[in-house]
């Protein structure tokens, strides 16, 4: 006996896409949670020598410690009122450490990769 019925092709696997985080921070930081548990904002004014080398330093922690990096101007008024929505005040520079989903798991003013890679590293405990 033969059967009639034609066999479908399997579809293709779809890629998978990575998890949409609705944080509640500004845009960068939630798409930056999509990809990272762990993400490492800095907030600077541009141009400013010490919020400069606080931006360096965050940035080689996030890249040492594996998570996300997202850097804010000070001038963004909408992605500065975001964070202070959740996190209450903001020095100035800011290093802020976020874990999904959402949470604000510390916050610095001056501090070095060392200090910020560490926060990382208990961030993700």
């Amino acid at each position: 006996m033969h059967s009639t019925a034609k066999s479908r092709p399997k579809a293709a696997a779809k890629p998978v896409k990575p998890a949409h985080v609705a944080s509640g921070f500004p845009a960068p930081i939630d798409h930056a949670l999509r990809y990272s548990r762990v993400v490492v904002v800095s907030v600077s004014i541009p141009g400013a020598a010490v919020d400069r080398v606080v931006r360096t330093e965050a940035r080689s922690a996030a890249r040492a410690s594996r998570a996300g990096f997202v850097p804010i101007s000070a001038l963004n008024e909408r992605a500065v009122g975001g964070l202070v929505a959740k996190t209450g005040v903001l020095p100035d520079p800011a290093v802020v450490i976020v874990k999904r989903p959402g949470t604000v798991s510390a916050t610095f003013s001056v501090a070095d990769a060392g200090t910020i890679a560490q926060a990382v590293a208990e961030a993700r405990r």
